[in-house]
């Protein structure tokens, strides 16, 4: 699921917001000056005056309504500092211009005074101009890798370097270049200036398969238009992002498609779901808040649980395990513990008796779990592993997950690494989107479902179809299903 890139003043919310806050700051200092000493007839507090408190009310309106209209951040992080001195004297005027106007239209003029408004005009441009630098140097300085995109750069050797270091200069916020593929060497060696060669044409496919690889920019001088062909074929299995140079591309009806620029290059992005980014802000938010509470109702059940897993097993009361998550990121997911203390190590002798595909892993009668024996008859006895696994208890922890950002409540869930490494091309893509506590395929009868082909259907359906109304059903009907035992969340 691709989050599509914010454009005009959104993409710079944060200086825009600094910005509203350096013209209140400017206002309100300029008021007190101004009002300070004493035989005028306001006081010194400017929020008990209605009539200043709807002045400034108007100036942050006229402010933001500039900002929007004319995208005046555009290009900020790239500007010098002169330039930058120019556009906030460029954007306190125009401000200063429009509240005179304002003024004039409403006829208020002779309310309020000019003093104020031109004080506050000069401190607004030193205070903004002084913060816009602040920031820019804050940014610069603190850019690291963390929330950025992993990118696959897919070459010859000769343009390698050149498109590396244009795509960082570009869109440093936005990518990493985690490796280069060079479809022209004979070997995988050392590095193309600070970046590191993964793949050549031989492996790249199954670099792609195991690796953490969210997007993919392949350039279009590669060795014949039949190899590109194919190779574009394989990679939009996976589900991964591609950006492919426009003079190019070749209609994909599967995926969705839109132009947008990548480094100096206007390239088209195939996606498998693209998504604006504010409904992945408000997922992310609901995310933290349903984090909050449920890893708050972990520590609850801790007390209580914790002790009935120790003494029936004496060892660590929750397991944690290698799971692979969004394209391909590798993460520890945390669960309260339900199966003894070498189940992992026990995993291995019972594969060949799983109950379902070669891919899941999945026994009707599991001797790990805690408790869980068969009887002389035939017949399962189930213990307190059983019960913690069928009343969901021992995903709790996972609202940890979903907090630290690895886990999304409502996704799809993520495979252990040995399961991953049995992975056809295309299953990859049901792992295009965070994954999750719960999910469609969990809220469908995933007791029922032992074809992974048909896991791999209800996760590429949910990730093709989301919206926030869809997850808010799967988290209504989540409930039911635990509710009634029908499987784990």
């Amino acid at each position: 699921m691709y989050k599509k890139r914010s454009s005009g003043w959104l993409k710079h919310l944060d200086f825009t917001l600094f910005d509203l806050i350096c013209l209140h700051i400017a206002f309100v200092i300029a008021y007190l000056l101004h009002f300070s000493s004493s035989g005028y007839e306001y006081g010194v507090n400017p929020y008990k005056e209605p009539d200043w408190v709807r002045l400034m009310i108007l100036i942050e309106v006229l402010d933001f309504l500039f900002i929007v209209a004319t995208n005046s951040f555009h290009n900020v992080l790239r500007r010098k500092w002169p330039i930058e001195l120019s556009k906030s004297f460029e954007q306190g005027l125009s401000v200063e211009v429009l509240m005179t106007f304002a003024l004039y239209v409403l006829k208020l003029g002779e309310t309020y005074s000019r003093t104020v408004l031109l004080l506050t005009g000069i401190i607004y441009l030193l205070a903004t101009f002084g913060t816009r630098l602040f920031w820019k140097e804050y940014l610069r300085s603190h850019y690291t890798d963390a929330g950025k995109k992993h990118m696959l750069l897919i070459c010859n050797t000769s343009k390698a370097k050149m498109l590396a270091d244009e795509i960082i200069s570009n869109n440093r916020d936005q990518f990493v270049i985690s490796g280069i593929a060079l479809m022209d060497a004979d070997k995988i060696a050392g590095k193309i200036s600070t970046y590191p060669v993964v793949a050549n044409k031989e492996n790249l496919i199954k670099y792609v398969h195991y690796n953490w690889v969210d997007e993919i920019y392949i350039d279009g001088e590669l060795e014949s238009e039949e190899y590109f062909d194919k190779l574009r074929t394989d990679l939009s299995k996976t589900g991964i992002t591609l950006h492919i140079p426009v003079s190019i591309y070749s209609e994909d009806t599967e995926k969705e498609h839109f132009i947008q620029k990548i480094g100096d290059r206007q390239v088209i992005t195939a996606v498998m779901k693209s998504v604006p980014a504010w409904k992945l802000i408000i997922k992310r938010i609901l995310d933290i808040v349903i984090g909050i509470v449920g890893s708050l109702a972990t520590v609850i059940l801790t007390v209580f649980v914790g002790p009935i897993i120790y003494f029936s097993d004496p060892g660590p009361i929750f397991f944690t395990q290698t799971r692979v998550g969004e394209n391909g990121k590798r993460f520890k997911i945390i669960k309260f513990r339900s199966m003894y203390k070498d189940a992992e190590a026990k995993k291995a002798e019972l594969l060949a008796q799983s109950d379902v595909d070669d891919i899941m892993f999945k026994l009707k009668f599991d001797p790990r779990i805690i408790g869980c024996k068969k009887n002389a008859d035939g017949s399962i006895k189930k213990g307190i592993g059983n019960f913690i696994r069928d009343t969901s208890i021992d995903e709790f922890p996972q609202f940890f997950n979903v907090l630290l950002g690895d886990m999304s409540f409502v996704g799809t869930r993520p495979p252990t690494v040995d399961e991953w490494e049995r992975y056809d091309l295309h299953h990859r893509a049901r792992l295009a989107v965070k994954p999750g506590i719960t999910g469609l395929w969990q809220v469908s009868g995933r007791s029922n479902v032992e074809d992974f082909e048909k896991v791999v259907a209800f996760d590429t359906e949910y990730i093709n179809n989301w919206s926030l109304w869809l997850d808010f059903k799967i988290f209504l009907k989540t409930f039911v299903v635990v509710f009634k035992r029908e499987g784990a969340m």
